[in-house]
């Protein structure tokens, strides 16, 4: 029988489909001349692992898609450049807006282009509904050091007939489990009571300023650099750890750009990993935690309180059954397709207040060498198109994101962000930035 793919991994596929691309991109800095055989090469690699694979429909949607070997691929692109240094994030959002598909593929570009006066930078875009952050640094690490990967759980190997039986199967499955989920809903009384498809009430801001965005518009994207020593000394001087000093970081950030809600907090939402140390397949192995953060100036001297509080929220939901998209996971595969679009799309469903919070850990330095040698820098960052759409963008107040990757020494912290009416340009939105890495006793490079 086919591999289904996991509930989330199957809602994050299906909310591609009804929206737009959720994506990562991860990107490397040189100061020097890219070798471009050896980065065609690792891009053949890349072919050969988890990121060779892609998403099949099923011929009865409630029973699940699966997963399939791709058998699209966008080639390496080198433009001819070079581009002046000014112009790298511009061509970095060009990037991001590439076409890929986690359905048949393309799902992932790798792309790179010289800069004026030399140096270089790479581009690699990957739908998220084919890996997350830990996965994707690991397949990096994969190519790079030529390691085998067992592709065989997503090759179908079955009879049409046997396919379409097992289809019937698992639908049936899955309707009455659904029909259970909402049945338990039901039960709890008037917190259940609305409809459990519909995605959850978002604090509401304080400011209710809206933008008129050209279609054109790019949102403003800052890149930190932090000498490892520093960001773990600034950490634990303050009796917290590397993720703790991240979310301190980017609830400083919301609160200098105003992204405050009612109730006088902001709020975090980090994705918490779930992935086994070995055999894992799933796309996206992770849960997701919620803290609403006192807007506090003591926080910059002191992270205990803050590391008290994630710790409570880790040990109160281990299972991410609190998740307020763990509804919408357990029944999405049997809403169709077109009404899942709507309920997706709706204003309601936007999170425009959330500061997303990613932290990818520090993968295997081999993901520095994607052309035989080491980059300059390099970093990573979510591409939640939806969030970014220019016209939505401006009229639902904004976005802001974080992700924050530590290799080769260094701490680069990767941040989206606009709330209106500011930041506008990336120079306002790293100045803020490099204002909150300094009062936590940190001197920050910027791209």
């Amino acid at each position: 029988m086919p591999q289904r793919l996991s509930e989330i991994d199957s809602l994050m596929a299906r909310m591609e489909q009804a929206l737009a691309v959720n994506a990562s991109q991860v990107v490397w800095v040189y100061d020097r001349t890219l070798d471009i055989a050896a980065l065609r090469s690792f891009n053949e690699r890349l072919k050969s692992g988890m990121l060779g694979r892609a998403i099949a429909p099923a011929a009865l949607g409630a029973a699940g898609d699966s997963w399939t070997p791709a058998t699209r691929f966008a080639p390496l692109e080198i433009d001819t450049g070079p581009i002046p240094l000014d112009r790298m994030e511009s061509w970095l959002t060009e990037q991001s807006r590439a076409y890929i598909d986690a359905y048949g593929g393309p799902a992932w570009r790798l792309a790179a282009v010289p800069l004026e006066g030399g140096g270089a930078i790479a581009s690699l875009l990957v739908s998220h509904a084919i890996a997350d952050g830990l996965l994707l640094m690991q397949s990096i690490a994969d190519a790079v050091l030529d390691r085998a990967v067992d592709q065989s759980y997503c090759t179908e190997r079955n009879s049409k007939l046997l396919r379409g039986l097992g289809d019937v199967v698992d639908a049936t499955r899955n309707i009455a489990r659904a029909l259970r989920f909402h049945v338990a809903l039901a039960r709890r009384g008037p917190t259940g009571q609305r409809d459990s498809v519909e995605t959850p009430q978002v604090l509401q801001p304080l400011s209710t300023a809206v933008l008129e965005l050209s279609e054109d518009f790019e949102i403003p994207r800052a890149t930190a650099l932090v000498p490892s020593t520093a960001w773990h000394a600034s950490a634990s001087n303050r009796g917290g750890t590397s993720t703790v000093l991240a979310l301190a970081v980017a609830a400083d950030l919301a609160t200098s750009l105003g992204r405050i809600s009612t109730t006088g907090t902001v709020q975090l939402k980090m994705p918490v990993s779930t992935r086994f140390p070995h055999g894992d397949g799933r796309a996206n192995a992770v849960r997701g935690i919620t803290l609403n953060v006192e807007c506090v100036p003591v926080r910059t001297t002191d992270l205990r309180e803050l590391r008290h509080q994630l710790k409570e929220a880790l040990k109160s939901d281990p299972e991410g059954k609190s998740d307020p998209h763990a509804a919408l996971a357990a029944l999405h595969k049997i809403v169709p397709r077109p009404r899942l679009a709507r309920i997706l799309s709706s204003p309601a469903a936007a999170d425009y207040l959330g500061t997303v919070v990613t932290t990818v850990g520090k993968p295997d330095s081999a993901v520095l060498r994607i052309d035989g040698n080491n980059a300059s820098s390099m970093a990573g960052s979510l591409i939640n198109r939806t969030a970014e759409d220019p016209v939505r963008l401006g009229a639902l107040g904004g976005s802001l994101a974080m992700t924050v990757l530590e290799v080769g020494g260094t701490v680069a912290l990767r941040v989206s962000g606009l709330h209106p009416p500011n930041p506008l340009t990336r120079q306002e939105l790293s100045q803020a930035l490099n204002g909150v890495l300094g009062q936590y006793g940190m001197d920050a490079t910027f791209w």
